[in-house]
């Protein structure tokens, strides 16, 4: 089975027990999951396909505490019909959030991963980020 299939049937487990877990949990831990799952029409970056004109399934889940930590992986089926034969691309995520007068700022960082690339097509390096 390959790597995206492992992805995909973890987080379609994961995001059947979100709703039993959520309503055990909501009030007692300061832990929180949220998840999603999304049928797109198109994946697309910055103005260009990256499902080749084609429907990509997405899906992502969010493991929290209330002192603002949160860790994420997220997931789309990829298309980019060329050599790279990549089918999945898999997205780390590591941030803290913290108050910052009438809003939020948040620091931290993502690796993105494609799942099925060739090792010697180049690596994507991890990304530090601080939205406001």
């Amino acid at each position: 089975m390959s790597f995206y299939k492992y992805v995909l049937s973890g987080l379609l487990l994961a995001l059947t027990a979100l709703p039993a877990a959520a309503q055990e949990a909501a009030d007692s831990s300061p832990w929180y999951v949220n998840g999603s799952l999304t049928l797109a029409s198109e994946y697309m970056t910055r103005g260009f396909s990256d499902s080749n004109n084609k429907p990509a399934l997405q899906g992502g889940i969010v493991l929290g505490h209330n002192s603002g930590w949160e860790a994420e992986i997220w997931s789309s089926s990829v298309d980019y019909n060329d050599s790279h034969e990549a089918k999945a691309e898999v997205d780390f995520y590591l941030s803290y959030t913290l108050e910052a007068g009438p809003g939020d700022l948040s620091l931290g960082a993502a690796y993105l991963h494609l799942s099925g690339r060739r090792p010697n097509a180049g690596l994507r390096p991890p990304r530090i980020f601080c939205p406001v």
